[in-house]
Formats: structure tokens, sequence, C-alpha cells
């Protein structure tokens, strides 16, 4: 709150780009949320709008995006969040911001899963694994692909099944080619 305050009047006092005060908008909205003021939060976002000019900053876009659907979650409006997330991680895939992408479809499932709409979640939580797998990161994958599985049974969706099997058994592979070559090291040594 006040750190964005005190950015905010630095870039109105030096005249720095309008949309530089959007991103500390956004910023602002996204801990007012946080803090349980929703009132702040939409009144942030709408000075966030007001202040960015030039339209041509995806990252703001997609920052944005992932804030509105934090602050309809904290509604209680799962339905218009999940919507919310994905656009964000589409806007995140066009700036090539992958971590963010993967955090928006788990964002995504959660909300849909939220609002019973079981397919949904499953093909955003298997969307996020792949995302994550992509990325290195086992771990999270693995939650994410748990999460599409429950969703799948959740919704009776052989196909999601399928999909979230063959994902499984690729990471599991990887997983023991990796521990293998580190007993091949060890043996070596």
């Amino acid at each position: 709150g006040e750190a964005c305050d005190r950015a905010l009047a630095l870039f109105a006092l030096h005249g720095e780009s309008f949309d530089m005060a959007a991103h500390a908008h956004v910023l602002k909205a996204h801990l007012a949320c946080d803090r349980g003021d929703l009132e702040e939060a939409d009144s942030s976002l709408k000075e966030a709008r007001r202040a960015s000019v030039s339209g041509s900053d995806l990252l703001l876009r997609a920052d944005f995006l992932a804030t509105e659907g934090h602050v309809l979650t904290a509604r209680h409006q799962p339905d218009r969040a999940a919507l919310k997330y994905d656009d964000a991680a589409i806007a995140y895939r066009h700036i090539g911001r992958a971590r963010e992408v993967g955090e928006m479809l788990s964002r995504s499932g959660t909300n849909y899963q939220l609002d019973q709409q079981y397919a949904q979640a499953g093909e955003r939580f298997y969307r996020a694994a792949r995302s994550y797998f992509a990325q290195g990161n086992i771990s999270l994958a693995l939650r994410q692909l748990d999460m599409a599985f429950a969703s799948a049974k959740s919704a009776d969706d052989a196909d999601l099944t399928e999909k979230c099997s063959a994902l499984f058994k690729t990471i599991r592979s990887q997983v023991d080619s990796v521990r293998l070559k580190g007993e091949d090291a060890i043996r070596a040594d």
C-alpha cells in the first residue's frame, strides 16, 4: 500500500511513463485484495486502466488479467475468475513467461473445480502439469497431474485420464533415466 503510493508519487513527480504507474496500480490492487480490501482493489484496477495509455505493454496486460482473476476469486466468483486466469495464461505465454503460465492454468483449474466444472478443471491442471514438466519442475508437475487425475475422475472423463496417464509415464521415464545415470556415475567413481 504505502510503498505503491510512494512509487506513484515519484512517477508523477518525475514524469515517468504512464504504464509504469499502471503497473504500480496493479500491484496495489493485488496487495489490497490480499488484505481483503476489495473496494481498494477495484479502485486500483480502475486507476491502472486509466494510467495505461500505450496499450502495448503485454506484461501489464497479463498482470492486470491475473489480478482481476485474484479479485474475482476473493469475491467467490470462480466461473469469472477462471476465465480471467485463462486469459492471463494466454497473455503470459505470448511474452514467454512460462512459470506464470503454469501458475495461471493452475489457478484457473482451481476455480473451475470450485465451480464444479471438473472437465475444464482437469484440462487446466493437465496443461499446468505439462507446463511445469517442460520447465523441469517435476514436483509441481506431479502435483498438478494429481489434481488433473482427480478432476478427470470427477468428470468421468476417460480421454483426460488417458492423457494424464501418458504424461505420468513420460515423467516417470525421465525421472528413472536421471536416477539410472546418477547410479552409473556413482559406480564409475
